[in-house]
């Protein structure tokens, strides 16, 4: 599969799972344990897990190596808040019919892993609004969603009392990571191969591109120039029975 289709597949995965996300919480706000939402949570943020891949290799020649490392821990948080949307889905419901007193006291040690977890996801995502901010290639507005909703999806674990619904910083998380999806099929649109800044890429269809053409420049330019060679080819013994037929009357006027 060419680059550049494979980054369109991160960016939907993107775009697919902000969606979901968004409109989950409004499920969310209905019907707290649902299982049917729950399932499509889960779903929607492995989606997101697989976009965030791509929106990496988008502008990681412009992050350097602290674009790597907040990838890199953002990645390993979103393999945990995975893990931790997996034991929602599967197995809190059955141990919240069977033995709800354990699901609501007797879980200490899944209730600290839920809640690192939780802080783990949120500085990861504040740590990657701030890179792609300054110094990637994806939209502002979007990085700057996503700083805000990290920001009070934090400040809602740490204080007890909150004047807002939880469920507010994920539609904002959600939101910027369809953004994101959009902002990468808008870069990935432009025609010249320099603004793409996938030049690594040499295998891919912007390489090809660029290969392809400069291939049939060089074809063109050959051509024009054989072309011009047999013409003088063809005009040259025309010139030279001209230049000896002058030459034979200036020989014979002389005489």
């Amino acid at each position: 599969m060419e680059h550049r289709s494979l980054l369109r597949l991160f960016g939907l995965c993107s775009f697919i799972g902000g969606v979901m996300i968004v409109f989950l919480q409004a499920w969310f706000y209905v019907d707290p344990i649902s299982f049917v939402a729950t399932y499509f949570d889960q779903v929607g943020w492995a989606f997101i897990t697989i976009g965030i891949i791509g929106l990496y290799l988008l502008q990681y020649r412009h992050t350097g190596g602290v674009g790597v490392f907040s990838f890199l821990i953002l990645l390993l948080a979103m393999f945990q808040w995975l893990g931790y949307k997996w034991f929602l889905t599967f197995a809190a419901p059955d141990l919240r019919r069977n033995v709800p007193e354990l699901l609501d006291s007797g879980l200490q040690s899944v209730v600290y892993g839920a809640e690192v977890s939780d802080y783990f996801l949120q500085i990861s995502f504040f740590l990657f609004a701030v890179i792609t901010l300054f110094k990637g290639t994806l939209s502002r507005g979007a990085s700057s969603l996503l700083l805000i909703g990290s920001a009070i999806a934090f400040n809602a674990q740490m204080e007890e009392v909150i004047l807002y619904n939880p469920l507010i910083p994920q539609v904002l998380i959600g939101l910027a990571f369809a953004w994101f999806g959009i902002s990468l099929f808008k870069i990935l649109e432009k025609d010249t191969y320099e603004d793409l800044n996938l030049e690594d890429f040499e295998q891919g269809s912007c390489g090809i591109a660029k290969s392809e053409y400069d291939g049939s420049h060089e074809k063109q330019e050959s051509s024009s120039k054989t072309k011009v060679d047999s013409v003088k080819l063809d005009e040259d013994p025309h010139s030279a029975e001209t230049n000896s037929e002058e030459y034979k009357q200036e020989v014979r006027t002389s005489s």
